[in-house]
């Protein structure tokens, strides 16, 4: 945790300010005037430490944005390294003897982090909304400091003298430039204008950069920008819709074609007992894997369909729209028919199939089970019971119910164990979400808790940097819920309350694994005969928990269009989440990176300062 000497007052995070702004600035993205407040409260107190100035930017999705994205971040990169060194000046009551240069190459960059994000949210990118937040709030803080420069150092005045005042008597340089825009509009060439503007006004800053007030400079660019700004917005806008829509197009898959091809396949089993698509025959354990990975490569297409969905109904204004109505009544689909169709092809295999059988249609399943929301494999639970007991003289159902009441003792006490640790890990929704609001609920985030209501749902209302100061998560204790699988060095929590958890894999489970297995009365002479069973073992062989507690290394506010986009593993399979928010653009979601401490399966404890885990 940083010490008081260490951090920088912010004021007013995350609140809702009137910026004064002549038309000329507002094509450069440069406030003249300070904020004006909207409401008589008090200014709610927030942190803003310097290391949160490296919280790295939400990411862009389009191909077409990606020009843009990438200089905003580049000159995100520069602005940052600049406050940076102007934060520690004035943390060390130094900031009269910064060079000027510094101050005019941070003010140039800012004007470039907030113009671009606002052509990026013309776009329709979600990166848009946080840069700008972004951008709006270093701009202010900047400008304090540029106030406090400005009243007390020598070198200031100087700059001002020498530099400033014979650059504003010389016009003629101007006046080309102002020429130069107005052509550029004049010949149609919207988007080019106003690149034309900002990179003019950029070339300006070596000069002008310790002005709080640049608008007498910028006014010339006045005419050119009210011809160009309505038609690039435009442009932006159409372009925006067309990417968007070809992205949609290329990840929404053909949910019929898949539910067919299920159809079919539980037809070729049940007829012949076997099914062959390509050069590939399959019997019914190959055609129930087969299905398997349909159902895992369509859901995850579909989590990518709603999220592109998300912001091309939210660029288009009509959110939610008629098709991210349509994509979520095939993910509920999908996961019904899925489910049955497996349950179904079990049935057709019925009189084929042999313990052998039997017990890889058995593994399959369990390592589907883990990945699905809780009953959505009730009927294929009861299929393979039955053929179980044909297979073992009704010896299954009884075994189970033996097993399930150990079970049972055991999820409780593993239970037990992971609240005894609630006091020094509390969830992360009540240290993290809750944490990142203000008195008045307007900074940062506000909670998942009341997720449904359009004004109370996860947004960003400030940018990453201050919803990380406000959360202040350097160390914090949390329980987080439903960790997945692992995949490779990593680990990731399922999405749940707008977070989730990446975290290291490297967890010994070997002993609660044996005891489990012993308990089982499993072996590999001996596999699990109920899908119970073989789940708990499948999920402690692919380290699967229900909770894991540990310390926050970081985290990172981040869209929960993007989030959904890139990590479609977040969800599990099953009947989807639905949520419905005027726009999805500012929706946001925190990414936790978390260092582990102990872990909850089901079915165990595993703490590594134990000397013996216990179940």
């Amino acid at each position: 945790m940083m010490t008081s000497t260490n951090r920088i007052k912010y004021i007013d995070l995350g609140r809702r300010h009137t910026w004064l702004m002549s038309g000329a600035l507002l094509a450069c993205g440069v406030a003249l005037a300070c904020p004006c407040r909207t409401s008589a409260q008090a200014p709610q107190g927030g942190e803003l430490t310097i290391e949160s100035l490296a919280a790295p930017p939400v990411a862009n999705i389009l191909p077409v944005t990606k020009a843009v994205y990438d200089d905003a971040v580049r000159e995100l990169v520069t602005a940052n390294k600049g406050m940076t060194m102007l934060l520690e000046a004035e943390r060390d009551n130094r900031l009269a003897d910064v060079t000027p240069n510094i101050f005019t190459t941070t003010h140039g960059a800012l004007i470039g982090v907030r113009r671009r994000s606002s052509w990026l949210t013309e776009f329709g990118d979600p990166a848009g909304v946080e840069l700008s937040r972004r951008g709006n709030a270093l701009m202010k803080r900047f400008r304090a400091l540029l106030t406090n420069y400005n009243n007390t150092s020598r070198k200031a005045q100087a700059f001002l003298e020498n530099t400033t005042q014979p650059f504003g008597a010389n016009a003629n340089s101007r006046n080309q430039q102002y020429a130069q825009a107005m052509r550029l509009a004049q010949a149609g060439k919207a988007v080019e204008t106003e690149l034309f503007i900002l990179k003019s006004v950029q070339g300006w800053m070596p000069k002008i950069g310790l002005l709080a007030d640049i608008g007498h400079y910028t006014k010339g660019f006045e005419q050119a920008r009210l011809i160009a700004a309505p038609v690039a917005q435009q442009q932006r806008h159409q372009a925006g819709q067309e990417g968007l829509a070809a992205l949609l197009k290329s990840v929404w898959p053909q949910v019929p074609a898949v539910l067919d091809d299920t159809d079919k396949v539980v037809a070729e089993i049940g007829a012949a007992g076997q099914a062959t698509r390509g050069t590939e025959q399959m019997d019914g354990p190959a055609a129930f894997s087969y299905l398997c990975r349909n159902w895992f490569v369509t859901h995850e297409n579909l989590q990518k369909a709603e999220a592109v969905e998300m912001a091309l109904s939210s660029l288009e204004g009509n959110s939610p729209s008629e098709r991210l109505e349509q994509i979520r009544t095939e993910r509920k689909t999908l996961a019904q028919r899925m489910a049955q169709g497996l349950a179904e092809l079990v049935r057709a295999d019925s009189n084929r199939a042999t313990s052998e059988t039997f017990d890889k249609y058995l593994a399959t399943a369990a390592n589907l089970q883990i990945r699905a929301t809780s009953g959505a494999l009730r009927e294929l639970d009861r299929a393979l019971l039955a053929l179980g007991d044909k297979l073992h003289q009704n010896r299954v159902s009884a075994l189970g119910e033996a097993l399930d009441e150990l079970l049972y003792w055991r999820e409780k006490s593993a239970e037990a164990r992971a609240k005894a640790q609630a006091r020094e890990y509390p969830s992360a929704q009540a240290a993290l979400i809750v944490a990142a609001r203000s008195a008045s609920g307007l900074a940062g985030l506000l909670p998942a808790a009341n997720l449904g209501s359009p004004d109370q749902s996860p947004r960003f209302l400030g940018s990453s940097p201050e919803v990380v100061t406000l959360v202040e998560p350097g160390g914090k204790r949390i329980t987080l819920e439903r960790v997945g699988p692992s995949t490779g060095a990593t680990r990731v929590s399922q999405l749940h309350d707008r977070m989730f958890a990446t975290m290291p894999s490297n967890v010994e489970l070997s002993e609660p694994l044996e005891l489990l297995k012993a308990d089982l009365l499993v072996s590999d002479a001996t596999p699990p005969l109920t899908l119970t069973t073989a789940s708990s073992l499948a999920a402690a062989q692919a380290g699967c928990f229900d909770r894991c507690g540990g310390s926050v290394k970081a985290i990172y506010p981040n869209s929960l269009i993007v989030t959904r986009l890139t990590w479609p593993q977040l969800l599990p399979l099953g009947p989807p989440l639905i949520e419905d928010v005027p726009n999805f653009q500012e929706q946001a979601v925190l990414q936790v990176d978390l260092q582990p401490e102990w872990w909850q399966h089901s079915h165990f404890f595993v703490k590594p300062a134990d000397a013996s885990p216990q179940s």
